[in-house]
């Protein structure tokens, strides 16, 4: 019986022993393979086109850190989601990207409407989110954890007030907007701007998102004989509000957003773009030196077309993210905390540094359409305009 003991005591002994060893090589805690990160936009569904070219910046950059050795020897990985550009589908897919694929950071969305709707629960989960477009001023105030690459609305709706006031001695003029909180900002913002310049607006029509007939509208715009127009919405809208304010017989200039300098705006009002006049965030070599060119270089090698509306701001946005990650910011905490430090970051959309709020303030080019070029021909920064060689 005490034989039969000491056997079991040994066989214990061992059997834990073995156990033990297998644990330590089986069950330790093993590092990730690789750093993986959401992505939120619009791919398909009407609203697809302001998601395409985010999209494809994002896949070119992470192509690019990956060939390059990865983030600390690590893959990077981005889990795509699609919101439709909606608010409700939105709040799904941040939480499948929170509770079943456990992303620290998410770039996008696209919309601001969806930004705004889906901002607590990045904010309640610790979650970043980094958009390359959402310029709603309401956002200022949306959480620790809400940045964005681009400017809100407040900024470009003012430097192009100004700018349209003293730089083209326009005093009279009229708004056509689409009703989206991304852009409806922008003209209310302008609207405040411009007047407080002591100058009129004379009519701010509001149409649908998604509008497509605005005859009705420029009638009554017409009738009210404004010096300019500034027709802004995103870049479908765009190309059809230009094409049918020429098709009105309202010869007046034409002023728009950023959006405008999408391809597919010229795509849909052809020669109507001739002398519209835009402000976009989008530099140039002039101001970038060659960082702008090469990106836009390598982009149409892979794609067989220049990059559209967002694209700089989406590859920034994930190169910015990269470099969170290659300094150790690994969780929410973390990388919110690295991008408040971010000061003077060079991207390809312009230098950038977060505010308390997550914002950027970034200078602002005016562009003008010559034909279906456009070219740039003024720097707005810091309140001050300057003349840029054509």
């Amino acid at each position: 019986m005490e034989r039969i003991f000491r056997g079991f005591a040994v066989s214990i002994v061992l059997v834990t022993l073995v156990c033990g060893v297998l644990l330590f090589v089986g069950c330790a805690k093993e590092e990730p393979e690789e750093y993986k990160i959401g992505s939120i936009l619009p791919l398909t569904g009407d609203a697809a086109q302001w998601g395409a070219e985010p999209q494809k910046a994002i896949q070119m950059a992470v192509e690019e850190i990956n060939s390059a050795g990865g983030i600390n020897g690590k893959k990077l990985r981005v889990v795509f989601e699609d919101t439709q550009a909606s608010a409700k589908l939105g709040t799904t897919v941040l939480n499948k990207l929170i509770t079943s694929d456990k992303v620290q950071v998410v770039v996008g969305p696209v919309a601001s409407s969806v930004m705004l709707a889906i901002a607590p629960i990045a904010n309640s989960n610790q979650v970043v989110l980094i958009s390359p477009s959402a310029t709603s001023n309401v956002l200022t105030d949306a959480g620790d954890y809400i940045f964005r690459v681009i400017n809100s609305d407040v900024i470009e709706g003012s430097a192009m007030a100004i700018v349209i006031a003293k730089e083209f001695n326009h005093s009279k003029g009229a708004i056509l907007a689409t009703n989206s909180a991304g852009v409806v900002g922008i003209g209310d913002t302008f609207e405040k701007t411009f007047t407080s310049l002591g100058n009129q607006i004379l009519a701010y029509e509001k149409a649908d998102e998604g509008s497509v007939d605005y005859k009705s509208i420029l009638v009554k715009m017409k009738s009210a004989k404004p010096e300019f127009i500034y027709a802004i919405a995103y870049p479908k809208e765009t190309g059809i509000m230009i094409k049918q304010i020429r098709e009105a017989g309202i010869a007046v200039p034409i002023f728009s957003a950023q959006p405008a300098e999408d391809p597919q705006v010229v795509d849909i009002a052809g020669d109507a773009v001739d002398g519209v006049v835009y402000s976009t965030t989008t530099l140039t070599s002039e101001v970038l030196g060659t960082t702008y060119e090469r990106f836009v270089g390598n982009f149409n090698t892979k794609y067989s077309k220049a990059p559209g509306s967002f694209a700089t701001e989406a590859y920034d946005a994930i190169n910015i993210v990269a470099k969170a990650l290659s300094e150790g910011a690994e969780s929410g905490v973390k990388i919110k905390e690295y991008l408040y430090s971010v000061k003077g970051y060079k991207g390809v959309s312009g230098e950038m540094s977060f505010d308390m709020n997550g914002n950027v303030n970034k200078p602002i080019v005016i562009k003008k359409y010559s034909g279906r070029d456009s070219q740039p021909i003024l720097l707005f920064e810091a309140g001050n305009v300057r003349k840029l060689s054509k």
